[in-house]
């Protein structure tokens, strides 16, 4: 148990920010949840601050929310299909222009455990804005500075808009690998699903723990799966086919280095005695929460090979039609010119120019920067995807913008707007036979709706670690 509280100061201090200041008081406090500097947390005091954390944002006042935050503090912001990190200066700054908007936000089925000083605290957060609304699951870590207790950590793990219906797993499930090929049937599970204790298939990220389930408890249709034939298919083609064997709850996260650290023995901990690889499962479970948590099949190849396989099905006599991503220079220079006219290249230009060094190159794209385009072409449709990554982040500059076209005629059609998240794709095609081209990423799928990719169909690993 002891290990267990190392969380709060191993998120919060990492090794690249030993020389950040100590934290001071804001200039504003009244909206601080103060407490007895030597009484321990209660969780009374946590959602305390979460109320006052939500009235500020609907209530529109930004002193009262920066004042909630340590000066040590990591965010990781999404929105729909975007991603950044961000230290505490532009997490203000960009939360100070939201402020500008009435916004509504609400939180549900909040859960709080309570580590030395503090607290990690998980919740549904609800975010509405002007005609935009996103849900998904938030995990804060609060620390007491100074008798008042702060938020050091905040990440929205997982952030759904208003898309297209995701695919029914029967005919699209992500497929993973751990001590064997398993399809994710479920993204969320119960917690009277799974008996015994989570046994560990391996020490490394993202430390994969596996649980028995008592299949009576599952809903019919999941327990159906079991005794499947199922089929299971890589980037460009079939991969392998197999039966479903067992059924079985798998978590997946990436804990710090410091807390792996602990449980091993090494580094800062050397001398220190290492907890049994059952304790490991269970402190690796406990980390990845609901949203590290999957239900999956687990699946006895018959045919083939399924280690390469990046989703699978119920297998079917009508074979997908898929199309492996190329790379092509001529596509890639005309959507790096239509990309370079938007909004979103200009302001990320601006940017670049207000953080760069004297000494760094004038295009934001040259410093530390790697441009990737493919192309898919798929029954006589052809998308273009273009990504670029530049500079490091963590307090340098570091930006990413990435979009994607379709050539109608030598016209490249803008089918997914700019965003700061990277767009990679590893295969295209129309994987649940509505006629459309979908596009599948890493664990994740975008399909269209209304003439604009969006994601549909994602899974979450938990990254507790450093991200700098």
């Amino acid at each position: 148990m002891r290990r267990t509280f190392l969380l709060l100061f191993l998120l919060v201090a990492c090794k690249e920010n030993k020389s950040t200041p100590a934290d001071a008081a804001p200039a504003v406090s009244a909206s601080t949840a103060t407490v007895d500097a030597s009484a321990p947390v209660t969780e009374a005091d946590v959602k305390a601050l979460v109320d006052k954390w939500l009235s500020a944002q609907n209530a529109g006042t930004f002193a009262d929310y920066e004042a909630l935050y340590a000066q040590r503090f990591e965010g990781v912001r999404r929105s729909g299909n975007q991603t950044a990190r961000l230290d505490r200066a532009r997490w203000m700054k960009e939360r100070a222009k939201m402020f500008e908007k009435k916004t509504i936000v609400e939180a549900k089925e909040i859960a709080v455990t309570l580590v030395q000083d503090g607290a990690d605290v998980r919740f549904v957060q609800s975010w509405a804005q002007e005609g935009y609304k996103d849900e998904g699951p938030k995990r804060m870590v609060l620390t007491r500075v100074k008798g008042e207790l702060k938020i050091a950590r905040e990440e929205l793990l997982r952030s759904t808009v208003m898309s297209p219906t995701a695919i029914t797993s029967e005919k699209f499930a992500f497929a993973i690998h751990a001590s064997a090929p398993m399809l994710v049937i479920s993204e969320t599970t119960n917690d009277d699903w799974s008996t015994g204790a989570p046994k560990l298939l391996a020490k490394k990220d993202p430390w994969p723990t596996r649980t028995a389930v008592d299949t009576k408890k599952l809903p019919p249709a999941l327990q159906a799966w079991n005794g499947k034939s199922v089929e299971l298919f890589r980037a460009g083609g079939p991969a392998c086919e197999g039966t479903v064997s067992s059924l079985a709850v798998v978590t997946r996260v990436v804990p710090h280095f410091g807390m792996v650290a602990s449980w091993t023995g090494t580094g800062d901990f050397q001398g220190e005695k290492p907890i049994s690889q059952d304790e490991m499962a269970k402190e690796a479970a406990s980390l990845a929460g609901n949203e590290g948590r999957v239900l999956v099949a687990e699946v006895k190849a018959d045919h083939g090979d399924c280690k390469d396989a990046l989703w699978g099905r119920v297998k079917s006599d009508k074979p997908p039609v898929l199309a492996e991503g190329k790379v092509d220079a001529n596509q890639m220079g005309r959507a790096l010119a239509e990309l370079r006219k938007t909004k979103a290249w200009a302001a990320t230009q601006a940017r670049y120019e207000n953080e760069k060094e004297p000494d760094d190159p004038k295009d934001w794209t040259v410093k530390d920067g790697m441009t990737t385009a493919r192309v898919f072409e798929h029954s006589g449709t052809t998308i273009i995807t273009l990504s670029i990554t530049a500079g490091r982040g963590c307090g340098a500059f570091g930006g990413t913008l990435s979009a994607a076209w379709e050539d109608r005629g030598g016209t490249l059609v803008l089918v997914r707007d700019p965003s700061d998240q990277e767009l990679l794709p590893t295969s295209a095609g129309d994987f649940d036979g509505d006629g459309s081209v979908d596009l599948l990423l890493p664990e994740m799928l975008w399909r269209k709706k209304g003439g604009k990719y969006e994601p549909t169909n994602k899974l979450t690993i938990p990254f507790l670690d450093c991200g700098c």
